[in-house]
């Protein structure tokens, strides 16, 4: 004995991802999880029915590496697997990862500092996201510099936007996790797929606290299938998972529906898809008349007269680069601070 205490290893992550006829995007998904700084993780894959060669492609991956596991089920849907994958690891900490999605090698490492530094009370820690295509290539980083992180007690932040944008950027406790009863899949049968993601944040949020990483280390993948989405399913989901806040947050609730629409309008008018950016215009309209044109006409302004900041973002962006997205908007400042 030498009198020194021995420090206690890493905490173990798990990294859940759940995949359906994945096959084309889940091997440079993979190598993103395998290639984190942060090594203690397991890596669980949960093959959610898949008819293509997925199983086959997380099975490579599984003999060169250990910490991969690969589990089959039936086809229960994105909520049934990632609640599957929960339940398969002893880890205190858990971050879903879509089969069509990539992380920067620092992510791990910075949510799970982040969570360390905020204490047990926080649930939830998320991280910034940056649009990719098919290619693995930056689309949009974003306003890096206008962005808010928002922390703490976010509730009623996060019904009037879900900042944390998709299902790839949070790093959760567990027993977060499992105290809300985790995702819930009742959605699906609602056929209201969609916001399950939403549905859980709300739920931790009514307790804990969350918190950021203020950089795009989460690399979210846009293709022509997804943005063919179904929006009225979406909007359906969000208007499902929202209404039990709706008598004590009726404003955020509110605003929060018509955000969403005007999310989707815009979306779908950039894609083309003229009837159904009229159908979300309308049904932004009837959630909120006033508040639907009131920020319609601030989007319209932003465009003829967009901030010097925004200019600067789009610039940088004119150079298409691979993921990680870190070395696009505001590059300095952005390196800078991953070299912290």
């Amino acid at each position: 004995m030498n009198g020194h205490s021995v420090p206690d290893p890493l905490p173990l992550v798990a990294v859940v991802i759940p995949a359906y006829n994945a096959a084309s995007t889940i091997d440079a998904t993979l190598r993103s999880a395998r290639g984190q700084n942060y090594a203690h993780l397991e890596i669980i894959v949960i093959d959610d029915g898949s008819t293509d060669e997925t199983a086959e492609i997380v099975d490579g991956h599984r003999r060169e590496d250990q910490r991969v596991r690969l589990v089959l089920q039936e086809q229960q849907g994105v909520a049934a697997a990632r609640n599957r994958g929960t339940s398969e690891t002893r880890a205190d900490f858990i971050a879903m990862l879509d089969a069509d999605d990539l992380w920067h090698p620092e992510k791990i490492k910075r949510q799970m500092r982040a969570i360390a530094e905020a204490g047990e009370a926080c649930g939830l820690v998320y991280t910034f996201s940056a649009t990719i295509d098919e290619n693995d290539e930056v689309i949009d980083c974003g306003d890096m510099a206008g962005r808010r992180a928002y922390q703490g007690f976010v509730l009623g932040d996060l019904l009037l936007n879900n900042f944390i944008a998709n299902g790839s950027s949070p790093l959760l406790r567990k027993s977060a996790m499992t105290e809300v009863g985790g995702y819930d899949p009742d959605l699906r049968a609602q056929g209201a797929e969609g916001c399950e993601d939403l549905k859980l944040y709300l739920a931790i949020a009514e307790d804990r606290t969350f918190a950021a990483v203020p950089l795009p280390l989460t690399g979210y993948r846009v293709t022509k299938t997804s943005m063919s989405s179904n929006v009225a399913r979406m909007i359906r989901s969000h208007r499902i998972v929202t209404e039990p806040y709706r008598e004590s947050y009726p404003d955020q609730v509110r605003l929060g529906r018509v955000y969403l629409a005007l999310y989707y309008a815009g979306r779908e008018f950039a894609a083309g898809n003229y009837s159904t950016w009229v159908w979300a215009l309308r049904e932004a309209a009837r959630t909120d008349f006033g508040a639907t044109v009131r920020t319609v006409a601030r989007t319209l302004l932003r465009h003829v007269a967009p901030p010097k900041r925004n200019r600067g973002a789009r610039a940088g962006l004119a150079k298409r680069v691979l993921f990680p997205a870190a070395r696009v908007a505001e590059p300095r400042a952005v390196q800078g601070r991953l070299a912290d």
